[in-house]
């Protein structure tokens, strides 16, 4: 589809580091195993080398640059949410938010692309959003865009609503292949 080529980014889902579960163990049947997921752009992978003392020893981390997307809360129902999961996130253009994190916390690829609908938050597209996060912006008038970007999140793209399947490719990625980083 020429609309997902063009638009296309690389995005992947996370462990947040206030979820307390290890990869292994997520369950997407539970609710809070899937609140606890983060989205967002990666925009560059890289390795570092941290000594917190002179007497400790240098410590060798491989981490991820990313552009975190958040959940984006509709004024009117949203089917597409509400039955499949495939829920809309939006950036906090033109103020992102950016975040370093640990690459063992990358569970995998995630399948969000532009909103062919609403590419951007409509003019009254605020009221659930402004109060988790002021730096989002609505259009001032509906299809101007200037609007904070709004993603869609493609679950049968990524296979999540067989939660079998989706164990495996999360168990997949969580699996630490040591030869590759030293």
């Amino acid at each position: 589809m020429p609309f997902h080529g063009k638009c296309r980014q690389d995005f992947v889902t996370w462990r947040t580091t206030y979820s307390g579960i290890q990869p292994d163990q997520f369950d997407l049947d539970n609710p809070d195993h899937e609140e606890k997921l983060g989205y967002g752009r990666a925009i560059m992978f890289f390795t570092c080398k941290v000594q917190v003392s002179e007497r400790l020893p240098v410590e060798t981390k491989h981490l991820v640059f990313l552009e975190e997307v958040w959940r984006y809360t509709a004024p009117k129902p949203d089917y597409l949410a509400d039955e499949y999961k495939c829920h809309r996130f939006y950036s906090t253009r033109p103020n992102p938010a950016y975040y370093v994190v640990d690459i063992d916390h990358i569970l995998g690829p995630a399948a969000l692309f532009r909103c062919p609908v609403n590419p951007c938050i409509p003019p009254s597209g605020l009221d659930r959003v402004a109060c988790q996060n002021p730096s989002a912006v609505s259009e001032s008038k509906a299809g101007d865009g200037k609007g904070s970007p709004l993603y869609r999140l493609n679950m049968w793209y990524m296979r999540w609503g067989d939660t079998k399947q989706a164990m495996q490719m999360v168990r997949r990625f969580a699996k630490k292949d040591t030869s590759v980083r030293d």
